[in-house]
């Protein structure tokens, strides 16, 4: 199993985008692989500890996750939990919850967020179609094309 450090993913993302005089560019939602998405953000204008355009980040912003958060998200919830919790900005939400979300939803769909900088994949040359299909491997992981 690919194991991912999502917090230093996350944080990877944050690293790699543009700043333009002292305007940040707003990065992409990141997908999972079991379809959820969810706008990650931080910068001096974001919900964010530092609250700067430089980071490292120990909380991020989230906003408009495609499925309802878990319950222990309330309190970071800026809008109505109960009657739009996909509809909403959730503040300092510390990067391990954040990290925790992802892996519950099967972790990051990497040919959907193309600005992170995921670890070469150590895997062997032959893997069955299952793992293909539940790991989300392409080819060229699986070692079958280069």
């Amino acid at each position: 199993m690919r194991c991912l450090n999502f917090p230093e993913i996350i944080s990877s993302m944050f690293a790699k985008r543009k700043v333009f005089d002292e305007t940040v560019k707003t990065l992409k939602p990141v997908y999972c692989t079991d379809g959820t998405s969810l706008s990650i953000q931080a910068s001096r204008n974001h919900y964010c500890f530092p609250r700067n355009n430089e980071g490292p980040y120990t909380q991020v912003e989230v906003g408009f996750p495609s499925v309802k958060p878990p319950e222990s998200w309330r309190e970071y919830c800026d809008g109505n939990f109960d009657l739009k919790p996909c509809d909403t900005v959730y503040c300092y939400v510390p990067l391990k919850v954040v990290s925790e979300f992802i892996e519950q939803h099967g972790g990051i769909r990497a040919e959907e967020a193309p600005q992170l900088v995921l670890p070469e994949p150590k895997l062997p040359v032959v893997r069955s179609f299952i793992e293909q299909r539940r790991y989300n491997l392409t080819l060229e992981d699986m070692g079958l094309q280069s």
